[in-house]
C-alpha cells in the first residue's frame, strides 16, 4: 500500500469515527454513512468503500470499535471518554 493510500485512509477512518461519534453509540444507516462520506458516488460503490474502511479499522488496531449488523453501524462507546458523551 503506498503511503498516499495510507493517508487516505487514515483521513477516511478520522471522517468516519467522527461522524458515528456525533450519533453518541446509536446505530445509523450505512447508506447514511455513505451519503455523508461519499457525497458524489453511486450508493454501490460507496458502500464497498464503507466495508473496506471498517476492516481497515480493525486492521489499525485504534480503540475505537465500529460495529455494523443488518445494515446498520455504530461506534462502541464503552470505553471511550469524552467531552461528548455523558
Amino acid at each position: 500500500m503506498s503511503r498516499r493510500h495510507v493517508w487516505k485512509v487514515e483521513r477516511k477512518a478520522r471522517e468516519l469515527i467522527a461522524f458515528l461519534m456525533t450519533y453518541k453509540g446509536a446505530a445509523v444507516s450505512k447508506t447514511t454513512v455513505c451519503e455523508a462520506l461519499w457525497e458524489e458516488t453511486p450508493i454501490e460503490y460507496s458502500k464497498d468503500c464503507l466495508y473496506k474502511l471498517v476492516r481497515r479499522i480493525k486492521e489499525m488496531q485504534i480503540p475505537f470499535h465500529v460495529e455494523c449488523s443488518r445494515g446498520m453501524i455504530r461506534l462502541n462507546t464503552d470505553n471511550i471518554e469524552s467531552d461528548i458523551f455523558p
